[in-house]
């Protein structure tokens, strides 16, 4: 579906796979030239360093982060950017309402989550997944920190407060 949209893009940001990740991406990128951006790490730099790499290369209008384990199912992409445009937001996230991480897991997501709602005074019953769809005048707020350890939740409840979230399929 993501095709339909005018003038995709697809940025890969590979965080430094220890598998063929990098021959697979390379395959994707020359096949699919025009929409796709490939970005290969030399060290492995975390989740939210390499999500700032592909914020700082995005063009598009939009923005929608998702890992690429597949727990954010393409299928869901569609309904957070619709759910954005009809509603006007600056920030969607995927809520689910069922996830399926081990307990361990689960918990951390709870004290993050307590975290974020007295140190950042994030709107109880916001759920921030690293599933979400940005506009690209806040993108490009975003990609103006240059510091070493971003976080991007963070920097969203800093620039807006025009949030919301989806139930998505985890």
């Amino acid at each position: 579906e993501i095709f339909k949209l005018q003038n995709p893009e697809i940025i890969i940001v590979n965080d430094c796979s220890v598998d063929n990740t990098h021959q697979k991406c390379l395959e994707l990128s020359n096949k699919f030239s025009k929409i796709v951006t490939y970005l290969k790490f030399s060290k492995n730099m975390g989740e939210h360093n390499a999500t700032m790499a592909g914020i700082k290369f995005a063009t598009s209008k939009y923005v929608l982060i998702c890992d690429d384990d597949f727990q954010h199912p393409p299928d869901q992409a569609m309904k957070l950017f619709e759910y954005m445009l009809k509603n006007k937001f600056d920030v969607v996230y995927g809520d689910y309402k069922k996830k399926k991480h081990n307990f361990f897991r689960n918990f951390i997501s709870k004290v993050n989550d307590w975290s974020a709602n007295i140190i950042l005074s994030k709107p109880k019953g916001l759920y921030l997944s690293s599933f979400k769809c940005i506009r690209k005048n806040i993108a490009d707020r975003i990609a103006e920190y240059n510091g070493p350890y971003p976080y991007l939740d963070g920097l969203i409840l800093s620039i807006t407060s025009n949030i919301s979230s989806i139930e998505i399929t985890h």
